[in-house]
C-alpha cells in the first residue's frame, strides 16, 4: 500500500524531466531528488516514461521504486497500463547504504529503448489481438442516429454504477463513444494526451488479452483495461480535438452532442440526454410546460456517480472555448485509420460561434432560438419566465462586481484608461444588463402572455428598474 501512495504522489507532478528543488532526501550534507522522472520520444508512439523516487520509510531506512511506462497527462501509473514496476528496495541511511542508494539510482538515470521498456512494450503490442474488427471502414449517418438513440434509451444516473470504470466529466464523453462502437462493432479511435497518438479499437496489449472476456461489457475485463487506459490518458483539451461544433438544429443537435466549456487549463464537459418537459406552476389551477435540454456529467475525483441538473445553451463565442460538438467519425483511408476532418462531417458549422459573439442577443433570445431551433418553440409565457431569472441573475452578478470593483478600487488608482478600470469597471455587463432588463419588460407587454404569469413575476414596485452607474465611480 506505501508503494501506491508513493508513486500516487510521484505521477501528481512529475510528467516533466524537472525535479522540485524543494524535494529531496538527505544524509548529512548530501542531499538526493526525491521524486525524478524522465522522458524518451518514441516515433509514433506515446513517449516512454520513466519515474523514480526515493521515499524515507523511517529514521533509518528509505526506499526506492523505479516505474517504466506510457507517458500519461493524467492518472495513477500503477493503474494505468501498460508499465511496469522495475525496481523496489530498501537501503539503510548510514555512509554504506548511502552510497549503494546513489549507485543504484544512478542506473535509473538513462532511459534506453533498447533493451528496456520499449522493446518490451513494442513485443506487447505486436503479439496483441486488437480489441476488436470494426464491420466497416466508418461510421454513417443511422450509426449516429442509432448512438443517439442509445443516449436516450440506455443512459441512466446508473450507468456506470457497479461497473470498477470510474468517470469524471470528459470520461462520461469518452466512456459512452467507446462503449456504444464495442456493443455495434463500429471503428473507434481516440487522440492520446501528450502524443496526440490514435489509440483504437485496433490497439491492443498482451496484457490485457491475458484477462476475461465476456460479451457483457460490464464484465468484460479485457475491454475495460483499454477503456481505463483512455480514460487515463486523456482529458477535457484532448477531447477538443477529437470533436466538431454542430449545426444547431434538429438533424445534428442530436443526445451525444458534447457541451464543452474551456477556460485556460480548466474545463467542463457534459453530454447531452435529451429534451424533457419540465411543469411550472403558476397557480394551483394553472401550469405551463417548459422545455429543458437535460445533460449528465461526471465530477472530480472520478467516481460511478454521474449528475444531472445541467442544460445545454448557446454562448460559446469562440471555437477554442469548446461548445455545442459532436464526435469526428473514425475511418479507414488507404488501409490507416484516421479521424474524419472536421469540415468533412455531416452537420459541420460555426454558426453557433457567430450568434453567440452577436452583442444584440440577449440570453433570453439565445434560450428561445436555441429551442426553437430544436423544434420546441418557447411559448410566450415560457419566455417571459426566463426573461425575469436571466434579468434576477445578471442582477445579482453585477451586484457582486460592483462591491468587488469598490473594496478593490479603495485605494487603487481605477480612473479611465487605467488597468484597474479594465479589470474592474462593468461598462460590458452593464449594457448586458440593460439588454436583459428591455427584453424582459417587451415581454411583460406582449399581449400573448397571460396574464395569471404576468402577475406571478411582476417585480415589486418599491424595486424599480434603475441605470446601472459604474463600479468603480
Amino acid at each position: 500500500m506505501r508503494v501506491l501512495i508513493v508513486l500516487s504522489l510521484v505521477f501528481s507532478w512529475v510528467l516533466s524531466s524537472s525535479v522540485r528543488a524543494d524535494e529531496t532526501i538527505c544524509f548529512g550534507a548530501e542531499c538526493i531528488p526525491q521524486w525524478d522522472s524522465m522522458s524518451l520520444k518514441v516515433e509514433g508512439e506515446p513517449a516512454l516514461q520513466r519515474w523514480i523516487a526515493v521515499d524515507r520509510l523511517n529514521e533509518d531506512q528509505v526506499q526506492l521504486i523505479v516505474i517504466d511506462g506510457d507517458e500519461i497527462p493524467k492518472g495513477d501509473p500503477v493503474l494505468t497500463p501498460p508499465q511496469e514496476t522495475v525496481f523496489t528496495g530498501t537501503f539503510g541511511l548510514h555512509e554504506a547504504g548511502w552510497r549503494a542508494l546513489k549507485k543504484k539510482r544512478a542506473e535509473f538515470l538513462v532511459l534506453r529503448s533498447k533493451g528496456g521498456w520499449a522493446d518490451k512494450r513494442a513485443s506487447a503490442s505486436a503479439a496483441a489481438e486488437p480489441l476488436w474488427v470494426a464491420l466497416r471502414d466508418g461510421w454513417t449517418r443511422d450509426d449516429e442516429r442509432a448512438y443517439a438513440e442509445w443516449i436516450e434509451k440506455e443512459f441512466t444516473l446508473e450507468f456506470f454504477k457497479g461497473t470498477g470504470v470510474k468517470v469524471d466529466c470528459a470520461d462520461v464523453a469518452y466512456a459512452l463513444r467507446w462503449i456504444f462502437a464495442r456493443e455495434k462493432r463500429l471503428p473507434i479511435a481516440t487522440s492520446l494526451g501528450g502524443s496526440g497518438a490514435l489509440f483504437g479499437h485496433f490497439s491492443g496489449n498482451a496484457a490485457w488479452d491475458r484477462l476475461v472476456r465476456h460479451a457483457d461489457w460490464k464484465k468484460d475485463e479485457r475491454f475495460k483495461a483499454a477503456l481505463r487506459y483512455v480514460l487515463q490518458s486523456t482529458y477535457t483539451h484532448t477531447l477538443r480535438g477529437d470533436l466538431f461544433p454542430v449545426a444547431i438544429d434538429r438533424e445534428h443537435l442530436l443526445p451525444g452532442t458534447v457541451y464543452l466549456t474551456l477556460s485556460g487549463e480548466t474545463g467542463h464537459t457534459r453530454v447531452f440526454k435529451g429534451v424533457e418537459f419540465k411543469e411550472v406552476e403558476i397557480d394551483p389551477t394553472f401550469k405551463i410546460s417548459v422545455p429543458a435540454a437535460v445533460a449528465y456529467f461526471g465530477n472530480l475525483p472520478a467516481a460511478e456517480t454521474i449528475y444531472d441538473g445541467d442544460q445545454l445553451a448557446l454562448g460559446t463565442k469562440a471555437p477554442k472555448d469548446g461548445g455545442l460538438l459532436r464526435f469526428r467519425w473514425t475511418r479507414k483511408v488507404a488501409g490507416k485509420w484516421s479521424l474524419t476532418p472536421m469540415t468533412e462531417m455531416p452537420g459541420y458549422s460555426l454558426e453557433q460561434y457567430r450568434i453567440a459573439a452577436d452583442e444584440s442577443q440577449t440570453e433570453s433570445d439565445l434560450f428561445k432560438l436555441f429551442y426553437d431551433r430544436l423544434g420546441h418553440p418557447i411559448s410566450s409565457d415560457a419566455y417571459l419566465l426566463n426573461t425575469r431569472d436571466a434579468l434576477l441573475l445578471a442582477t445579482w452578478f453585477r451586484s457582486y462586481y460592483v462591491r468587488e470593483g469598490h473594496a478593490a478600487c479603495r485605494d487603487r488608482d481605477c480612473s479611465p484608461g487605467t488597468q484597474n478600470y479594465e479589470d474592474y469597471s462593468t461598462p460590458s455587463r452593464d449594457k448586458r444588463w440593460r439588454a436583459t432588463a428591455a427584453a424582459f419588460r417587451n415581454s411583460l407587454a406582449d399581449p400573448t402572455v397571460d396574464p395569471r404569469v404576468v402577475a406571478k413575476v411582476r417585480l415589486p414596485t418599491e424595486t424599480p428598474f434603475r441605470e446601472p452607474t459604474p463600479a468603480t465611480m
